[in-house]
């Protein structure tokens, strides 16, 4: 799906780029994914799950370009993928109101308002595609990110328990949280 490309001020007075991916982020991509899978246990990926192969992974951004169901916002920053958003559609009639998305923001751009900026985004994008609910999956110790969710307008709507297998085999639950447009 397409998103016109937009410039943000951050908070250290930088200036984010934010838009969809073209084949030639590949290498950068795959960089912020390899670093915010090794910074934190809140994502689902493990590290070692990332495909180093840029030529596919250039082909999947191409390809989720072209999805008219799919939704994947880049951030960049001096010319660097450093947080990224993915969000759907199903194209089922039944549950096409339902917008799914996850973030994702490299450590080091944290508390810069990426990832409210981002959630923002994908709302409006959803409302343009007649989505009346917003949909995310949140683990139950991450804090900082409920609270954003939390202040967002999202609320817990399901508990999955021992949803996530950390790499250590401690379990954790996971949050469904909604937010209604």
């Amino acid at each position: 799906m397409y998103f016109a490309p937009r410039e943000f001020p951050l908070r250290n007075g930088q200036t984010a780029t934010f838009r969809g991916p073209l084949p030639t982020d590949a290498a950068s991509d795959l960089a912020c994914m390899r670093t915010t899978f090794a910074e934190t246990d809140f994502l689902l990926h493990l590290l070692e799950e990332v495909n180093p192969d840029e030529a596919r992974h250039a082909a999947a951004l191409q390809s989720a370009a072209n999805d008219p169901n799919t939704l994947l916002l880049f951030c960049v920053v001096n010319g660097e993928v450093v947080a990224r958003m993915h969000g759907s559609i199903n194209p089922l009639k039944k549950v096409r109101h339902r917008f799914r998305l996850g973030v994702s923001v490299m450590q080091e751009y944290w508390s810069l308002g990426i990832a409210t900026l981002l959630m923002n985004a994908a709302e409006e994008v959803a409302r343009t595609l007649s989505c009346t609910q917003m949909e995310l999956e949140v683990m139950a110790h991450n804090i900082r990110a409920r609270a954003l969710y939390e202040r967002l307008g999202y609320r817990i709507v399901q508990v999955r328990p021992d949803a996530i297998r950390l790499a250590d085999g401690q379990l954790i639950d996971e949050y469904l949280m909604i937010k209604k447009l």
